[in-house]
């Protein structure tokens, strides 16, 4: 090996050993990339820097729309310190978590595979069953799992310390904002009690099938509309508008509130139609049994007159 390989190599591992715990799990575990081939393609990598360390990497940006792409770029290029004193970055770190489609979501939710699937647990997606780890497969694994608690009991410690130097306010508009909307979550009394009233205003059974059915939907639907209504939140803060795909998702589950609604209602109707007939069913064979009885008693009574005229005519002596 040539002395330039050697110092590379030696370089390169002086670089590993300077990086934070962050860096090394994160690096380590192919989250970011630590060399950037092409530094040019700022299209599918970002370029930036570890804050703790200095470390340079890349973060991929495949895959991701133009504002999960801006907003990747204000967290990655902003001090840490910079999310406790300016909102646009607090709400950077927020909308990320609710950028995804909910629609796609919703609409997966509705194939996804059932508890017994062979993609679950013991079983790869093509049926086949995972072999067992081997001790050394066991020991990186759990080698692995105890360096990323490290890392983030690491980032935890270091945002506190951040957030203490920068010595911002306790909290933005924003959050009392996404307060207000967390007020109707599905974990709270609150929002099944609206659900409840939505039911009750339309004069369904509480206790039916169709009322059950029809609350479940629409608490599905309510979940992602409030993660919708929390996403616009934080693009008021980021664009001063909401985006145009959340203004439509927002539109989609309010009118599948709606379908839910009127799905509802007319399983209603027919339920009430079909207790209906069955009642005038009911009814008819009731009747029908009152006449066929008052027809045999009239028989027996003709009958017993018969009887009593024929003993009257020819008596018996």
């Amino acid at each position: 090996m040539s002395l330039a390989a050697r110092l590379a190599k030696l370089e390169a591992k002086h670089q590993q050993v300077l990086r934070c715990i962050c860096c090394r799990y994160s690096l380590s575990d192919g989250f970011l990339e630590s060399e950037i081939p092409h530094p040019e393609s700022s299209n599918s990598v970002l370029q930036t820097k570890c804050w703790y360390c200095g470390t340079r990497f890349g973060v991929p940006l495949e895959g991701l729309n133009d504002p999960q792409r801006e907003a990747v770029s204000l967290i990655y290029n902003s001090h840490p310190s910079r999310q406790f004193i300016d909102e646009r970055v607090h709400a950077a770190h927020i909308w990320l978590r609710f950028s995804d489609s909910e629609v796609k979501k919703y609409e997966d939710s509705k194939v996804a595979p059932a508890d017994g699937d062979a993609r679950q647990k013991n079983y790869t997606r093509y049926g086949i069953m995972r072999r067992p780890l081997t001790l050394t497969e066991e020991k990186a694994k759990r080698e692995q799992e105890e360096r990323k608690q490290r890392a983030f009991e690491f980032h935890q410690c270091q945002t506190k310390r951040f957030k203490r130097l920068a010595n911002g306010p306790e909290s933005f508009p924003l959050d009392e904002t996404l307060k207000q909307i967390q007020f109707a979550d599905p974990s709270s009394r609150y929002y099944y009690d609206q659900i409840d009233e939505v039911i009750l205003n339309h004069g369904f059974d509480k206790d039916s099938e169709v009322t059950r059915r029809a609350g479940s939907a629409l608490d599905t639907c309510n979940y992602h509309l409030n993660n919708l209504k929390q996403r616009e939140a934080c693009e008021l803060v980021l664009w001063d508008a909401a985006l145009p795909q959340t203004l439509e998702e927002i539109s989609f589950f309010e009118q599948e509130n709606q379908r839910v609604i009127n799905e509802a209602l007319h399983a209603k109707q027919c339920e009430e139609e079909e207790k209906r007939i069955e009642s005038e069913r009911m009814k008819a064979e009731e009747q029908e049994r009152i006449r066929i009885n008052q027809e045999k008693q009239a028989d027996a009574e003709r009958i017993e007159r018969e009887k009593e005229e024929q003993r009257r005519l020819c008596p018996v002596y």
